[in-house]
């Protein structure tokens, strides 16, 4: 097919000021055939530094060999997919990053396969991340460790989280009382006056209220439920439970 003569055609120098980082390499030799600037400034080099090395040069040593995510990175161009994931590369300098990549392949006008590769870093989303991930677990911990009883609800009110009190308060399990509504996990004495509560303090008019409840066979308890706003704006009810011999008036 006839190129257009009127389009401007793509040159490597285009490549070369691309914002994320373009590599081609040779699959048969594991080489670099191409790196625009954005792929050697990241990793501390100069361009056209890398053309000719392999890509090992460049690979981090980690838990899994670069044999190995090679192998299963073949697999997948093989089929005619692309291939996503996260590698740990190393700089120049010998300071370690993270970078998502995407790869395809491509086979040239002889049939010789290419790897084209588009990557960006992914240290600090990655770092955020597992903090992320600890700081949940910590909460989780905390949260299972009360002494009191405590749920967690969404706006509809269902029960999105709940500690090893709560479990053992009800004497349900765990994934059982997960997805139910608060009010079925919590049944009130005062079924009417608490859910005219639970309205005022979605409306924002009341941002706690008390009721009394019923729980597998205790003689009445104290239910607090403290609703708070989420970062993205939602509804939670955080809810914790006064002790059974401690009922409270619904008010």
């Amino acid at each position: 097919m006839a190129s257009d003569a009127s389009s401007p055609a793509v040159h490597p120098e285009v490549l070369r000021h691309a914002p994320d980082g373009i590599a081609v390499i040779c699959a048969a030799t594991g080489t670099f055939v191409y790196t625009n600037d954005a792929w050697t400034n990241a990793l501390g080099y100069a361009p056209g530094d890398l053309v000719g090395r392999h890509v090992s040069s460049v690979n981090s040593p980690s838990f899994r060999l670069p044999q190995e995510i090679a192998g299963e990175m073949l697999d997948v161009l093989d089929r005619g997919e692309i291939w996503r994931g996260e590698i740990e590369m190393r700089r120049r300098d010998g300071v370690t990053v993270w970078w998502e990549q995407t790869v395809v392949r491509y086979d040239d006008e002889q049939g010789r396969p290419t790897w084209i590769v588009v990557g960006r870093e992914a240290t600090a989303r990655r770092a955020t991340a597992i903090e992320l991930g600890a700081t949940e677990r910590r909460f989780h911990a905390a949260f299972d460790a009360l002494p009191t009883a405590a749920a967690i609800c969404d706006e509809d009110d269902r029960v999105l989280a709940v500690n090893d009190a709560l479990v053992a308060l009800t004497r349900t399990g765990r994934t059982e009382l997960l997805g139910r509504s608060l009010e079925a996990v919590l049944p009130p004495l005062d079924v009417d006056a608490a859910r005219a509560l639970a309205a005022s303090a979605r409306c924002g008019d009341v941002s706690r209220y008390r009721y009394d409840a019923q729980v597998a066979g205790t003689q009445g308890i104290g239910v607090t439920t403290t609703v708070v706003r989420h970062v993205d704006g939602r509804f939670l009810e955080a809810v914790v439970l006064v002790e059974p011999d401690q009922p409270s008036s619904t008010s």
